[in-house]
């Protein structure tokens, strides 16, 4: 079975984003569209209400191709038990109360079962010491949580 993969906002976002001088951000540009071209179907990709609402927000234009992306992905749910786990992070002072959505991403990853998180929100996400953090939590919670990683983290499988 092909690993599953919860795909949050900043992926879609940096997918449809105008390009950009800044060196760094059309790197993670191109990465990120080289992965959605050549390696995102060696998995099982999913998205969220809460990453469709995120995506709903600023430019109209931007917001109507991020919407185009997501519908192309399974959604899921923000369950009563994600809701839980998220206020778990928040009450551990993992994360600062304004990030509730950012705890909702893992939240809803853990609570489905997946095993990555891809992620350009390199603040509360895409984090090192942060995912440490939410990773212990979770696991002391009894939750396997999913990796957190970037697209250039997350190259293509093969599955024979």
């Amino acid at each position: 079975m092909k690993p599953k993969v919860y795909v949050e906002t900043s992926i879609f976002s940096t997918l449809v984003s105008r390009p950009t001088r800044n060196v760094e951000l059309a790197g993670r540009q191109h990465s990120t569209r080289k992965w959605w071209q050549n390696d995102a179907d060696d998995y099982l990709l999913f998205a969220s209400d809460i990453v469709q609402l995120e995506s709903r927000e600023g430019d109209p234009e931007m917001a109507r191709l991020r919407l185009e992306y997501i519908a192309t992905v399974p959604r899921l749910s923000n369950t009563g038990e994600s809701e839980w786990i998220a206020e778990t992070i928040l009450s551990a002072g993992i994360l600062p109360p304004k990030a509730k959505a950012d705890a909702l991403h893992f939240a809803i990853a853990t609570a489905h079962g997946l095993n990555y998180l891809v992620s350009w929100n390199l603040r509360h996400i895409a984090n090192a010491p942060i995912h440490a953090l939410v990773s212990r939590h979770l696991a002391t919670l009894g939750y396997n949580p999913p990796l957190v990683c970037t697209p250039i983290q997350l190259p293509g499988v093969r599955h024979g």
